[in-house]
This record gives C-alpha cells, structure tokens and sequence, in this order.
C-alpha cells in the first residue's frame, strides 16, 4: 500500500513537472520552418497612399460590377460575365486591405540560438505575389439594355519587397511587424 501511494505521488510530481517546464519554455523555430510558417501566415502592407488608391479605385469597380450583375438579373439577360468580374475585383480588393500574400521568405534567426540552431526571432526578407487586377472597358451601345464588356490584359502591380521581424509564440503561432 505504502509503495503503491510513493509510485502515485511520484508520478504527480513527475508530471506536473513536465507541464510547468512545457508553460515556461519558450518556443523556437529552426529557420526553415520559419520561412514555412511566414509564407503561409504572413501578408505584406502596402504603403498606406498606394492602398488608399487602389482601395478607392477597386472598391468603385466592384460596386460598378455588382450594379451591373443586379441589372442583368433583372432583365434576365445573363449578367454572369459581370458577376465574374465582380467577383475578380472583390478577391483584388480584399488583397489590397489585407496585404498580399508572401510568395517566398529567407528568414536569419536572431538573438541566442537554442539546441539545433533554432530561435525564437526571426528577420525574414520576404517578396510578395504579384497582385492582378482586371482591365475592362464598358461599351455602351444604343437600343442594348446593358453595356458590352471588352476585357483587355490584366494589370500587374508587384510583387513587393519587405522585412519582417518574427517573434515565435507557439508551435505554429507567430507575432510579426514589418520594418519601415
């Protein structure tokens, strides 16, 4: 009896031992899985005049191209070509506010390294995707209830360039802030 209530209180110490070593450490990446985890988690801003222009420019596109998807609706003449371009617009704008996503990262760990060469901050130089944003001019002819849609090539902008200081908090969790 009295071996068994030693086993069952060394066991308690034991993990409760480990859980609180688990709470106090902190987490740390090698850099590999940093760039990994800034690809798929990151976005870069853009500078803030460069996103009020495009903001402006996207937002009144797709309100333009909704309009016009609502009115082929109405008139029963297939507004899907509009539809779509509203749609292509909304995705540009929403990558606009939100920032582009990172299309390649080459992250250096900083500060003192754990066991493996593995860090807790990061400063990663990463490049962006190219952001593509339709160009389309409305024809408007007489007698036709809706304009005709002549799309020409897309307007590439990007990719952008930025640094980025990573903090690791967790095992798949960051904080990031680009530098300026």
């Amino acid at each position: 009896m009295r071996y068994r209530f030693t086993l069952g209180f060394a066991a308690i110490v034991f993990a409760s031992t480990s859980v609180a070593l688990a709470h106090t450490t902190s987490w740390a990446w090698s850099e590999q899985k940093a760039e990994q985890m800034v690809t798929r988690d990151a976005r870069v801003k853009l500078q803030r005049s460069e996103r009020v222009q495009l903001e402006n420019e996207l937002l009144a596109s797709v309100r333009r191209y909704y309009g016009l998807a609502m009115a082929a609706a109405e008139t029963q003449t297939g507004g899907t070509q509009f539809a779509m371009l509203a749609k292509r617009f909304s995705v540009a704008l929403a990558a606009v506010r939100g920032g582009p996503q990172i299309d390649a990262a080459d992250c250096r760990g900083s500060g003192k390294a754990a066991n493996g060469r593995r860090f807790s901050r990061f400063s990663c130089a990463v490049t962006s995707e190219a952001l593509e944003i339709p160009s389309v001019e409305l024809v408007y002819s007489e007698g036709a209830e809706l304009p005709t849609v002549i799309e020409g090539e897309a307007r590439i902008l990007g990719p952008w360039k930025a640094r980025l200081d990573v903090r690791v908090v967790g095992s798949s969790a960051m904080r990031y802030a680009q530098a300026q």
